[in-house]
């Protein structure tokens, strides 16, 4: 299976990205991973840049691989590896730190990235940071549609406190503000939408909610041996082609029913 069935399943609007967080730089797991996905017959897998994991992937996995990073150059060395997918982004440890991008940074980081791979045929994802509004979004997605992308990934952000001390507002990753967010960009966009960081559960909603394919990470991290990550990663596959072989076509969303 290459990227021409993961686009498919992006069209078909199930396809299913696995990645992992606490794990990322284990090349044991990620080679369990890889094997893994292939098994559970998931669309691709996702790893950060470095050649040794890469390596580890494709070794174990004819799914494609997306290579993720927020450096450019990082980006380049991967596709000269042999990557044929890549992910602008994540840029979560960004505001994790209490950091951020403006959205003139962010678009400078996918212009250049998107220059230096510019003779190579690669298949290009942008994550968009969390942090941003959702109206800074979709003008960073219209710049997007220009320059080719073809996939955007969607993050949403819950705050969970503020210290009053510094003025520092504090989030973690919701995947119920993810799926907010996926609704409302899905409708002001041409390019698929990602949602990510999805658990079992929200995957379905983020699919209903305009998503062509989900990601599943922090899910997978708590699972330890190879049999339970392929029934875990079976589990979200089996669901999600189970609703699609009872529905002719994707499940509408509440705005479309209320018009009905």
């Amino acid at each position: 299976m290459g990227i021409d069935v993961f686009k498919r399943h992006i069209r078909e609007k199930r396809a299913i990205i696995v990645s992992t967080k606490k794990n990322k730089n284990n090349i044991e797991f990620i080679s369990s991973l890889a094997s893994c996905a292939q098994s559970a017959k998931a669309s691709a897998i996702s790893v950060i840049a470095d050649k040794k994991i890469f390596d580890a992937a494709t070794k174990f996995t004819k799914l494609p691989v997306f290579v993720s990073s927020i450096h450019p150059y990082e980006i380049l060395h991967a596709v000269q590896w042999g990557a044929r997918a890549i992910e602008i982004g994540d840029f979560s440890e960004i505001y994790q730190k209490n950091s951020s991008f403006s959205i003139g940074e962010i678009y400078d980081i996918i212009l250049e990235t998107m220059g230096l791979i510019n003779n190579y045929d690669v298949y290009t994802s942008v994550c968009l940071s969390a942090d941003l509004d959702i109206e800074s979004q979709i003008k960073l997605i219209k710049k997007l549609e220009i320059l080719g992308v073809d996939l955007i990934e969607v993050q949403g952000l819950e705050k969970i406190g503020q210290s009053y001390k510094d003025n520092i507002i504090h989030y973690i990753k919701s995947p119920k503000a993810t799926i907010d967010n996926t609704y409302k960009l899905s409708k002001r966009t041409i390019i698929p939408i990602v949602s990510t960081s999805m658990d079992y559960e929200n995957s379905l909603k983020a699919f209903t909610m305009g998503a062509s394919a989900v990601k599943i990470d922090s899910a997978l991290d708590k699972l330890e041996t190879k049999n339970q990550l392929t029934m875990g990663i079976s589990k979200i596959v089996g669901l999600i082609n189970y609703r699609n072989s009872i529905n002719k076509e994707i499940v509408k969303t509440p705005q479309e029913l209320e018009i009905i």
